[in-house]
Formats: C-alpha cells, structure tokens, sequence
C-alpha cells in the first residue's frame, strides 16, 4: 500500500494489476511511501487512519477476473524465480506462498491444463469475490490493468500531478498467450459466467463477444449480493485483508456456503454441480 501525504492519496496494490510498476512509480516521481504490506486491504488502512486520512482519494487497480485467473494458472506453471520452490518464501517460514498455493502449484506441474485447473480450482469457489477491494468506502479512482499506461497517467491527472514518463512494465506473465479468453473451452465457459459474472458486472467488465453463454443466473447474482454486502460491512468494523488467516478460512466456507443461494433461485435446474463433480473425480 503506497500513501503520499503530500498528494493526500492512498493506493491499494491489488496482486496481477500492474500494482509493482504503479507502486515503484509513485514512490520515486509523486511523493508516496509504502504503508502496511505490500497487498494490504483499504480496510486495513481505513482502521488506523485517522479522520483525515481517511478523506485522501483511494486508488485500486482492477483486473478482468478472466484474465487474471489465466494469469494465475500460467505462473504455477512457469514457477518465476523459483517462487514455489524456495523454502524462505513459505508461510511457515514467514513468506507468502501457503499450502493453498503449493496446491494448484503441484496440480499444474503434474500435467493438467487450464481446463483441469478451472474444474479443480475456480468451479467450486463461485462467485468469484476479490477480498484485496474489501473497502468500507468506494473507490476514487479505479486504475484499469487493460488500459495500464492510460489510465495510470489519467489517475496522476485527476490528483493534479503530471506523468513523469510512460509507466515501466514489471513482473510481466511469462509464455502467455494475447487472448486470454482463448484459455476458456466451450465446455467451461458457461460456469466461467456463472463463477466471474456478477464480479465483472460490478467492475464494468462483460464476458467475450464469442461466448455463447448468457450473463450470471440469478443465483450467481444473489450470492455474490450477499457475499459483497457481508464483506463491506466486516470491513467497517474490522481489518479485512486478503492475508488475514481468519479471513481466509470464512471466505473458503462462504465460497462453498453459497450453494443455498443457487439453489433457493434454481432448485434442481442448476446443472454445474453434477458436472464439477464428475470432472473432480476424474
């Protein structure tokens, strides 16, 4: 997390969102400081602040969920830098690579491509939830990881500072293809809607025009509703993070609690069950 008293901005370093690049440019051209860790929550911030603090401009990058789950599938399999390899950066060791990780790591060196993964992995967490944007407050500004270098400079503008130069690239994916949607197969793209729907709807992304799948069901949007609701006001009354190891087992039991939800506004019509079964059997 970067904040500048001097420009009376916060930024929220959201992983896979151009956070590095944007968080290195502030701190060297445009006054701000690191505060916290790295990929803290605007929660965390919002609960040490003080009154003024809490009225500087609040700044998240945000990335297609598509897109950054690619993302995801692709580092477990190229490893960059030996990540989760080296010991020195497990949890018990005080990193940030948990078992969870090593996981979908182990899964992905085995063989299994991006379809098995999504089966494995993303099918059984839906909705799709991003607890890094856990706010108790809106956003200001909302730096977009399609349009990076634009809408980095168009955020400097609206705080009244200028660009310095283009914005540096940093931790690019390594061996990804141009068209992440490309990843999807037929057979998954209408649980894709299902799981991202409701978030991409809530951030302004729409599914790929050569999808033949319709928007999120009701059901995805109920529970997501819920989901969203409960995490906005967990996060005015506490420091909600995406690393807070409380939170990380309520958000597994939310992913997998949200069944009631599907199944109040789809009774038995809702078909994924049936089939992530089969394929995690597999």
């Amino acid at each position: 997390m970067i904040v500048s008293s001097a420009h009376r901005y916060v930024f929220v370093e959201v992983p896979h969102t151009g956070s590095t690049a944007i968080a290195a440019e502030l701190c060297q051209h445009h006054g701000g400081r690191p505060l916290l860790a790295k990929h803290s929550a605007y929660s965390e911030f919002w609960h040490i602040a003080t009154p003024e603090e809490r009225r500087y401009r609040a700044i998240v990058g945000v990335r297609n969920p598509l897109d950054s789950t690619v993302t995801d599938y692709l580092r477990y399999r190229a490893n960059p830098r030996g990540h989760f390899t080296n010991p020195r950066l497990r949890a018990e060791s005080g990193g940030w690579v948990r078992e969870t990780h090593l996981e979908r790591f182990r899964f992905v060196q085995a063989g299994h491509d991006f379809t098995d993964y999504f089966w494995r992995f993303i099918a059984a967490n839906r909705p799709y939830y991003n607890f890094s944007l856990a706010s108790p407050r809106p956003f200001d500004f909302v730096i977009r990881h399609e349009t990076l270098p634009e809408s980095f400079a168009e955020c400097l503008r609206s705080l009244g500072l200028a660009p310095t130069r283009p914005l540096p690239r940093k931790n690019a994916t390594p061996a990804k293809r141009a068209d992440f949607a490309s990843y999807y197969a037929p057979e998954i793209q209408p649980l894709a809607a299902r799981v991202f729907g409701p978030f991409m709807a809530q951030w302004g992304y729409s599914l790929p025009d050569d999808w033949s799948v319709e928007a999120a069901p009701l059901s995805s949007r109920v529970a997501f509703a819920a989901l969203d609701a409960s995490v906005r006001v967990a996060s005015s009354a506490f420091r909600v993070g995406p690393f807070n190891p409380g939170l990380l087992d309520a958000r597994v039991r939310l992913a997998r609690g949200t069944s009631w939800a599907r199944q109040l506004t789809a009774g038995t019509a809702d078909v994924g069950g049936p089939q992530l079964l089969v394929r995690n059997a597999a």
